[in-house]
């Protein structure tokens, strides 16, 4: 049986790719540092919980989907929802396609705060400003006792022990809340 803290986990996550500009959706707001119909990433904490006790990386991605959906704002968007993790058999970079190989576009948070300008820059051992906001609009500020579970080291690649991965057997890696130095992720 695992201990209570792997039974609360909250999952980061990512808008996998879009372009332009969406109006009607009041907590997103278009970057004002981009040209119009630039690609950007958005990323958000959930704010429900779900179990960090499963190998498969699509009740992950299934879950921050589903919260997603949650919000009006973000359903009405059409786009594909990645979590932020890391099992024994895939990394975090891999499951949302932002390997530091690949160029990228800029990570934004829902409130427009821009956190990583690429791939490699979110990936690098710090943010430029901490993922730390719901997609309610709820800011995660200290001494909010959060922790989200990624199971994945600060380069987006699986814990070195993959019993620390999500569904391993020590309970995954997670991060503070509020978090921009290598233990963001």
């Amino acid at each position: 049986m695992l201990a209570a803290p792997f039974n609360r986990a909250v999952v980061a996550l990512f808008i996998v790719l879009f372009a332009g500009s969406f109006a009607d959706a009041a907590i997103i707001l278009v970057p004002t540092d981009l040209a119009p119909e630039s690609q950007y990433r958005l990323a958000f904490v959930t704010s429900g919980t779900t179990n960090a006790t499963s190998s498969n990386i699509a009740y992950y991605n299934d879950f921050v989907t589903t919260q997603a959906a949650l919000q009006s704002a973000l359903s009405s968007l059409s786009t594909t929802w990645k979590a932020v993790g890391s099992t024994a058999s895939i990394s975090a970079r891999d499951n949302t396609g932002t390997s530091p190989g690949l160029t990228g576009v800029p990570i934004y948070r829902l409130d427009g705060v821009r956190i990583a300008a690429n791939n490699a820059d979110l990936w690098d051992g710090t943010l430029l400003s901490p993922l730390n906001m719901t997609q309610d609009s709820n800011y995660l500020e200290p001494p909010t006792p959060i922790r989200v579970y990624t199971g994945s080291n600060y380069s987006g690649q699986g814990a070195s022990n993959s019993a620390r991965s999500l569904g391993g057997i020590l309970g995954p890696r997670y991060r503070p809340a509020n978090a921009v130095d290598d233990s963001w992720v």
